[in-house]
């Protein structure tokens, strides 16, 4: 089996690849074939690794190029040890390089699909076709991002699979204590960057509301990023930069936000949000795409728009002051993560290998 992933980072989708590969039958014989990168979850597999060289560019024109690039670059090696693999697994739909080396060589393929955020639009468009026409399989990573493509045959929903953090529940807290909020997504303004601070603002004189933003991004990015846009953080912001362990930060959080602006990109799952919730902490999620489907509304948090900023403020003043609700919350928060459990993950994506 030959896994394909386009980049190597510390975000959602390789974090997901990784699952996958650790749900193979021991003594099955697999490949990684990815970007070189600065660090990533797959490092842990680069004995079983081969690269091509890809690189993100701010300019349009360089980024469409090195990504064409980055096609040819995976067809050929997919050719190259073409007679070492039967199935092609694509991770994401950004890979199909991956796809047009298996179709000529005749392999299985299977599609992971994470995402229905590309642009432009023409180049979404191709790579849904591309994925529609080609797969033996298809897995999305929740309903909604079903519900994005055509009826086809073979297609799973197969939900993330969360490790349980082995915690009871949040500690019974009383309102004097420190309450930290805090949200963790890639440098991006449609993830609500901006709102968090506006939020934050919003809280400077409060002495026991205190928020950690968790990038996954170089410090170097996030300097670039704040001189850019002319941001001055607040006071009460801690700005943490890329991380592959979250245990420690997910401990001294008591809400995790996610402000994805839905009318710029629907979040497809959550991953961060099912994380939270198997150490019991409530969430405030989007109300449309993936978080709709780990989230209820009013039980483990809120489904709220980001962009009804005073709507956020409000329910991070109620959760700090109501201890009987936040435990509440908190408790079910924790119930709900068993969902989304890896024993659950691992029998569902073995079913879909058994069936090639």
């Amino acid at each position: 089996m030959l896994f394909i992933h386009l980049y190597n980072d510390f975000s959602g989708s390789p974090k997901v690849l990784t699952d996958v590969i650790k749900s193979l039958d021991r003594g099955q014989e697999y490949y990684i074939l990815t970007s070189k990168s600065a660090g990533g979850f797959l490092d842990e597999f680069s004995r079983n690794t081969k690269y091509f060289n890809y690189s993100i560019s701010d300019n349009r024109y360089s980024k469409l190029f090195k990504y064409l690039l980055a096609q040819l670059s995976i067809i050929y090696s997919v050719i190259k040890i073409r007679k070492k693999i039967d199935v092609v697994y694509i991770n994401t739909l950004l890979p199909f390089g991956g796809a047009v080396a298996a179709l000529l060589l005749r392999k299985k393929i299977i599609y992971h699909v994470h995402e229905t955020y590309i642009t432009p639009k023409l180049l979404y468009f191709f790579l849904k076709i591309m994925c529609q026409l080609s797969s033996n399989e298809i897995i999305f990573v929740s309903k909604y991002v079903k519900t994005e493509y055509l009826k086809c045959k073979n297609v799973s929903v197969i939900y993330n699979g969360v490790k349980p953090a082995g915690i009871v529940s949040k500690m019974s807290r009383t309102a004097s204590d420190i309450f930290t909020v805090t949200m963790i997504c890639s440098l991006k303004n449609y993830k609500g960057l901006m709102e968090f601070f506006n939020i934050a603002t919003s809280f400077i004189n409060s002495y026991n509301i205190k928020f950690i933003l968790q990038l996954n991004a170089s410090a170097t990015d996030v300097k670039d990023y704040i001189v850019k846009n002319n941001i001055e953080i607040p006071s009460n912001i801690q700005i943490r930069t890329s991380n592959p362990e979250l245990a420690s930060l997910y401990l001294e959080t008591d809400l995790l936000l996610n402000l994805t602006k839905i009318d710029e990109c629907i979040e497809t799952f959550g991953m961060t949000l099912v994380e939270a919730m198997t150490y019991g902490i409530p969430v405030i999620a989007p109300p449309m795409g993936g978080p709709t489907e780990i989230v209820e509304d009013g039980k483990q948090g809120f489904l709220i728009d980001s962009r009804d900023t005073m709507k956020v403020i409000d329910t991070i003043k109620l959760l700090n002051e109501d201890i009987v609700l936040y435990e509440h919350m908190s408790n079910s928060a924790l119930s709900r993560s068993k969902l989304f459990s890896p024993s659950v993950f691992s029998d569902n994506i073995n079913a879909v290998f058994k069936k090639l």
